[in-house]
């Protein structure tokens, strides 16, 4: 009995990847909105363009329009309906590159002024080229109409041929509505699917920190006697113990928060600053560039500014064997907006290459917070030369909690 379960357990996983497990906890990500190869997606995209022309050819099947199938009314129609294809993909880059610079509603205004601007340049292109090749009046009487409302849109000083232009191109954009439809629907689904994982990420963590909570506390308590103890002995020294106990606390309470205030973020990020200057005595230089007054009371995303610097630090200063370091943080208030700038000096090749493999995982989770928290409302930059690496980051600042 026994060899015949194994057996079974054997066939059921040889098969997992044909039939559907609708008890998997990754079910949507798995069959759902799984990853394409380029053949996959090059492949689905050809047929979907095919049926996509001879679908909307099969007007002409007991049209009344009498065609005369000659190479010029064949190549022009075919110019006609392909015109559809690179409207479709420019529009869909575009949505691609302007999808984290808007709010939902106003993105799809955005998409659909591209999408009508576009599809009028190419309608031009098409009439333009079929008139240039054969002459409008031997293709067909529509090709005619429409050629030469497109083409001579200044013909009376009525201004008519613009208009229906515009409105011929709103009618044509109808068709396109499907698979542009369908491109947004995966996209705010991908967003869905990932702000669930953060979710499930998030409460996992906050799970095992429940479980380790013990010894923080115990560790926090205890510093803070020591700290108390050291002060008659050595104040630099219970300064020291001071400002681990704030990082290690604060680390350990409002790193479970979405959002803290800016001036608890700022003092546990300067107190790690402090630490890591006096660990390292003269190897790190650490400048701060505050160019206005600070949001004190405004809230900020959590952990976002101390996790940068902390990747600046372990780049630019752990590598680096003996070699002189240094971090510069530059600070601006723009109205409701914070710009952070991290610059630091970074380690040499063969110091980095013992830490390739996790490099650019904490920029990663970094822009995934911000994707799921701010939206769209925040600017992340960075850049890295042979000597340095910049970050820059703009985040809204807000008043009240958010999540209140």
């Amino acid at each position: 009995m026994q060899k015949f379960q194994n057996v079974l357990n054997t066939k059921y996983t040889e098969n997992s990847d044909k039939y559907m497990d609708k008890n998997r906890s990754d079910f949507l990500k798995a069959y759902l909105i799984k990853q394409q190869t380029a053949f996959q997606r090059t492949k689905n995209h050809i047929l979907f363009w095919i049926f996509f022309v001879l679908f909307h050819l099969s007007y002409f099947i007991g049209s009344k329009d009498k065609l005369t199938f000659s190479p010029q009314v064949v190549i022009s129609y075919a110019l006609y309906y392909l015109r559809f294809i690179p409207v479709y993909y420019i529009t869909a880059l575009v949505y691609s590159r302007i999808k984290h610079l808007f709010s939902e509603t106003w993105l799809w205004v955005a998409t659909g002024v591209v999408l009508t601007a576009l599809m009028h340049i190419f309608n031009v292109l098409v009439f333009y080229a079929a008139d240039s090749l054969y002459g409008l009046a031997n293709i067909s009487t529509s090709f005619q109409h429409f050629g030469t409302v497109y083409l001579h849109p200044f013909a009376d000083d009525s201004y008519t041929n613009i208009w229906l232009s515009i409105s011929y191109d709103i009618r044509e954009i109808e068709l396109l509505i499907l698979p542009l439809a369908i491109k947004g629907i995966k996209y705010t689904f991908k967003q869905q699917v990932a702000k669930s994982e953060l979710k499930a990420e998030k409460l996992s963590l906050q799970l095992v920190a429940l479980r380790s909570q013990v010894a923080p506390h115990f560790l926090i308590n205890n510093l803070m006697s020591l700290k108390d103890q050291l002060t008659d002995v050595s104040e630099k020294l219970a300064n020291y113990v001071e400002n681990l106990t704030n990082v290690l606390s604060f680390t350990l309470y409002q790193s479970q928060s979405d959002f803290v205030v800016f001036k608890q973020e700022w003092t546990a990020l300067t107190k790690l600053l402090d630490l890591e200057a006096n660990r390292f005595s003269q190897r790190l230089k650490v400048s701060l560039q505050i160019e206005s007054p600070l949001p004190k009371d405004s809230y900020i995303p959590s952990m976002i500014l101390f996790t940068l610097v902390e990747n600046a630090l372990k780049h630019g200063l752990y590598l680096s064997s003996e070699k002189e370091c240094y971090i510069t943080l530059k600070l601006e208030v723009i109205g409701q907006r914070l710009r952070f700038v991290c610059i630091n000096s970074i380690a040499e090749p063969e110091d980095e290459k013992r830490f390739k493999k996790n490099s650019g995982l904490g920029h990663r989770i970094i822009r995934e917070r911000l994707e799921l928290i701010c939206k769209n409302n925040y600017s992340f930059y960075h850049q890295r030369t042979d000597s340095t690496y910049t970050v820059e980051l703009i985040l809204p600042l807000t008043d009240s909690h958010p999540e209140s």
